[in-house]
């Protein structure tokens, strides 16, 4: 049975949170949900056994927090096992780093629709292009590898920057993906967007420009994990007016044996972020009160997301 692990958010919660400071500015509305799709495997009395472990936090005697729901749902019709690979995609006039609002370069080079779920894209090379790979809401189990994209225009921020890699739905991993650009090129590399569920992951990801970002963008996504990133600045943390008030952009985001050009490490006041085997510096900018282990110097297992999958039984290298 597939069912939504949910809770709705309350004025208690965002007042919490310290997300009411913000005029003309709304992070989230009392009532929203906050949903992690799930599939039942199996129920003995009162205990629910649920087929992918849960990435946001609940708790039912918490007064700041609404009750918890097992919501059952019927997706629609799932397209799946398809895949995009070995294609190179060149834009001429380049449309990359144009201001967001125009029209002639709103779409991505590739986007995985809504309730696809066990595809892939692999072997791309994406050159010209604004936004790239866009991972809709409730697309779920895709994995996305080998992808180069190329910003081969400068960027202009009067709407903001551009997502490489936005992911809107869940279990979406990006693997060994690269960006290219010059000097004066700035995006999000790869970010999720508001109430993203986890579990989603980022692994090897490198950036040609240390000024390109891995962070969630918006408004508690959850459960996102990056290891192995190279030249890339590694940001979990409040966002408080930015953009549309993205807020509290995450919560049990954990960046793993990475090598990046700046942190930003935040906890929210209900919930925690993590930064393991971290190296590089923390930007004297911004608050770090995120939890650090071994910062400066790689860990053990050096590859947290396969210890996670040998525990579960698989053997499996990337």
């Amino acid at each position: 049975m597939e069912v939504y692990i949910e809770r709705g958010v309350t004025q208690a919660w965002i007042d919490a949170m310290g997300m009411t400071a913000y005029e003309g500015f709304k992070w989230l509305s009392p009532g929203t949900l906050v949903q992690q799709p799930r599939r039942i495997q199996s129920i003995s009395g009162k205990a629910i056994s649920l087929n992918v472990p849960l990435t946001d936090s609940l708790n039912a005697t918490n007064t700041i927090m609404s009750p918890i729901q097992l919501t059952p749902y019927s997706p629609p019709p799932q397209p799946s096992e398809m895949g995009i690979e070995n294609l190179s995609m060149h834009v001429s006039p380049t449309r990359s780093g144009v201001i967001l609002n125009d029209t002639s370069c709103s779409h991505s080079a590739v986007v995985i629709p809504s309730w696809t779920t066990d595809s892939w894209i692999r072997n791309l090379g994406l050159t010209g292009f604004n936004d790239h790979i866009t991972a809709m809401q409730s697309s779920s189990c895709i994995t996305i590898t080998n992808v180069t994209m190329n910003h081969d225009g400068p960027t202009d921020n009067g709407r903001g920057y551009a997502l490489d890699i936005a992911i809107d739905g869940t279990q979406i991993l990006v693997h060994n993906c690269r960006m290219l650009g010059k000097k004066d090129t700035r995006s999000y590399s790869v970010a999720t967007q508001s109430l993203t569920p986890g579990p989603n992951a980022c692994i090897g990801y490198e950036a040609q420009q240390t000024i390109e970002s891995i962070e969630p963008h918006q408004r508690w996504a959850h459960g996102f994990l990056n290891e192995e990133s190279k030249g890339v600045a590694v940001l979990f943390r409040n966002r408080a007016a930015a953009g549309s008030g993205h807020g509290w952009t995450a919560n049990n985001a954990v960046s793993y044996n990475t090598n990046a050009s700046a942190y930003t490490i935040q906890n929210p006041p209900i919930g925690q972020n993590y930064c393991f085997g971290c190296v590089g510096p923390k930007d004297p900018r911004q608050v770090n009160n995120g939890t650090f282990e071994s910062y400066g110097a790689f860990v053990d297992p050096p590859s947290l997301f396969e210890a996670q999958l040998k525990d579960r039984g698989f053997e499996f290298k990337l």
